[in-house]
């Protein structure tokens, strides 16, 4: 309803972000001729994060799931020869992953088509080069901030995330909160997908790897 009515204000370009837009990146690049970055971040993070958070929430995850497998675009589309998979998937490790993938994989899949720019938040943490020229060059940018800042916890942030020092330990830290039959999970999905930009083994993206991005 909200972009409905959004109305781009002349000399100042609003900045935005969507936390469930990815799979709508595409048409908001085309429909409001906007600058699209997706910022995607290790699965295995995301669900770390999130079981700390709420741990109680899995029931929303299980509603927004069937959502996506009854909708009908993506299930003749993108999800068509999963289908039949992902419709047995119970365990609550396995359907989070699940909706990583369709969240992430497939519009990175298409993000060169659809004009979308798309770098790892855990390159951008570390403060590496290449990440924030192609995040900058995509929003049309050019403050870039320096690591004493991406050092800081944002407001949102936990209380141990707030008392970590340093990028690598928080980039990291998901590996001592899941145990190996959680990732062994996580990853039997991911190759599903033939997900090849992480894996449970690193905790960074695998650049350069030779498998699809993304060919949910």
């Amino acid at each position: 309803r909200g972009l409905r009515r959004y109305i781009p204000e002349r000399g100042r370009p609003p900045l935005i972000k969507m936390i469930r837009g990815n799979l709508l990146s595409g048409w908001l690049a085309a429909r409001f001729q906007a600058r699209v970055l997706l910022v995607v971040r290790h699965p295995c993070s995301v669900i770390a994060s999130q079981l700390r958070l709420d741990p109680s929430a899995w029931q929303d995850f299980r509603e927004l799931y069937q959502h996506y497998l009854s909708d009908e675009k993506l299930a003749s589309g993108p999800l068509a020869g999963l289908r039949s998979h992902l419709v047995e998937l119970s365990d609550p490790f396995e359907i989070r992953t699940a909706l990583w993938c369709i969240e992430n994989a497939i519009p990175i899949r298409r993000a060169s088509d659809d004009g979308v720019g798309v770098v790892f938040y855990e390159d951008l943490l570390l403060g590496r080069d290449a990440a924030w020229t192609n995040a900058l060059a995509t929003l049309d940018l050019v403050c870039r901030p320096t690591i004493e800042v991406l050092n800081e916890p944002s407001q949102q942030a936990s209380v141990d995330r707030k008392a970590t020092s340093s990028a690598d330990s928080t980039i990291a830290r998901w590996q001592m909160r899941l145990d190996e039959d959680q990732k062994r999970k996580i990853q039997g999905v991911l190759d599903r997908f033939e997900v090849g930009i992480y894996s449970t083994a690193d905790p960074m993206p695998l650049h350069g790897s030779s498998r699809a991005e993304g060919s949910a």
